[in-house]
């Protein structure tokens, strides 16, 4: 139980506890990343790796590079909550739905809150 004097995070969000994403009134649950089945962190790996690719491009990104960014973003964001992409999203959605799961997961993903890798 806190104390009036005492900000227990654990019991408040608890580290098993999943994301939530509040999109149209509809609550999504994303898992953490301890919380993925070895298969589930394999894919989490290899999508990771081809992301990296294109965003090695930088400027020199193209519009099919960009497709294919595009699949990736929702690949990874159905690997953490499969009922958020059953539904067509912005890309800016996708993307600002990421960039939140980073920052809570940065810790956890040895990651900085950008989600680029910590050196």
């Amino acid at each position: 139980m806190t104390s009036d004097h005492t900000l227990n995070l654990d019991e408040l969000f608890g580290t098993s506890n999943p994301i939530v994403v509040i999109w149209e009134k509809k609550h999504y649950e994303f898992v953490r990343p301890d919380a993925l089945s070895p298969a589930q962190y394999a894919s989490w790996l290899d999508l990771g790796k081809k992301i990296e690719v294109l965003q090695g491009k930088g400027s020199d990104i193209s519009a099919e590079d960009m497709g294919e960014w595009d699949s990736l973003l929702t690949q990874v964001l159905g690997l953490l909550c499969p009922d958020f992409v059953k539904e067509e999203k912005s890309f800016q959605v996708r993307t600002k739905v990421l960039e939140f799961y980073f920052k809570e997961n940065a810790k956890n993903l040895g990651i900085k809150g950008d989600g680029t890798p910590k050196n």
